[in-house]
């Protein structure tokens, strides 16, 4: 079975780490997998190094141009290159199931977290355009997966048409050994007996550190510090809002992964927007107990007062919660034996991996029973 799986970057994030994985799985099962992705981002292909990668014009745009240079591209790929199966990752490649339905190929949507459905309000104009390309592409995938319950519960409502061909597959990480916390702090210069909460994504506007950052300056314990990880487009803003706070030597950021979590004492995610954040089930098989916005898909995760904490988008509810955990460890403790017994139990990368296995077969079977008998 030929499997491609297609995205539109290849930085890190969580539907990158979802297409490794599935790459990999399907490898050790005997599967040929071949990736395709836009121009952006090296960390995919580099962990996808044994794979067949193929770099297309496949970029985060509106301009019809670039879509149709895609189309274009795509359509003579598929043309020598037939799969058995492709699978979508990314709103932007969602044009392409035009040509996989015209070609008869089985084609899988997965969503991975739509910025459209977590906005209340009026739509904008740009919000009307995507609420319509996805109307005019959704509807020619076979199947359509979400990483939340949330998630699929908003697409049906916007697009009841689609409801009978969804479902809900939940992220799930691979449990490995964490370095020692002494070790990790010692190699990222962070001082080695404080306390730190701290929070690890892409410096971008939907992980609204700038809420982490103001609701750590109302702290009383000043001798607390905090370590953001990551990088992106809005690292510059964030140094210069930690300047004007006079955070500067307890605020840390650094460039750098999952391995470095065992740092955190506390781990807080103050996205406002999210599908189904993969970082809070790496902080909670490392050990590490969880505050968050209460967003996407994050409660099907996150129990509330059971194996963490779950706060709107506030920074007053969020430092009462950050001192109820800096007051128990007891509860700290409890927190991260629930949470991580919860990830081994309905989160693990094993169970992502044979539910998109058996949907793969499914797809496949389905479609050689509408092929015309010979």
């Amino acid at each position: 079975m030929k499997i491609l799986l297609v995205i539109t970057s290849g930085t890190l994030g969580g539907a990158q780490r979802y297409v490794s994985q599935i790459a990999h799985d399907q490898k050790i099962k005997g599967n040929t997998v071949e990736i395709i992705c836009g121009p952006k981002g090296t960390w995919l292909e580099k962990n996808l190094k044994d794979f067949p990668f193929h770099r297309l014009p496949l970029f985060r745009s509106w301009n019809p141009l670039k879509s149709l240079l895609f189309l274009w591209s795509f359509n003579n790929y598929l043309k020598k290159n037939r799969p058995c199966l492709v699978h979508f990752n990314s709103s932007n490649t969602f044009i392409g199931l035009w040509i996989t339905k015209w070609l008869n190929i089985p084609s899988l949507v997965t969503l991975h977290g739509l910025s459209l459905l977590q906005i209340k309000k009026k739509f904008s104009l740009q919000q009307w355009m995507y609420f319509l390309f996805l109307k005019i592409t959704l509807p020619f995938a076979d199947h359509l997966s979400f990483v939340s319950q949330a998630d699929q519960h908003q697409t049906c409502l916007l697009f009841h048409f689609l409801e009978n061909k969804t479902s809900v597959i939940y992220p799930g990480v691979y449990f490995s050994d964490f370095l020692p916390q002494s070790l990790v702090r010692q190699q990222l210069n962070l001082p080695k007996d404080a306390l730190i909460i701290g929070n690890l994504g892409r410096f971008e506007f939907q992980k609204n550190q700038k809420l982490f950052l103001s609701t750590f300056a109302s702290l009383q314990n000043t001798s607390l510090h905090a370590c953001l990880i990551g990088e992106g487009s809005l690292e510059i803003p964030l140094q210069t809002q930690i300047e004007k706070l006079s955070l500067q030597d307890r605020v840390h950021l650094r460039k750098g992964d999952a391995s470095y979590l065992p740092l955190f004492d506390i781990f807080v995610l103050t996205s406002c927007i999210e599908g189904f954040p993969y970082v809070l089930l790496e902080a909670a098989s490392a050990g590490i107990p969880l505050i968050s916005t209460n967003v996407g898909g994050i409660a099907e995760f996150i129990e509330d007062g059971v194996n963490g904490i779950l706060v709107p988008q506030e920074e007053n509810a969020l430092c009462k919660a950050i001192e109820k955990l800096l007051c128990s460890e007891t509860t700290r403790k409890n927190f991260v034996e629930k949470a991580r017994q919860k990830c081994q139990n309905e989160f693990s990368e094993q169970r992502l991996c044979e539910s998109i296995n058996t949907l793969y077969h499914t797809l496949l079977k389905n479609s050689a029973k509408k092929q015309p008998s010979k």
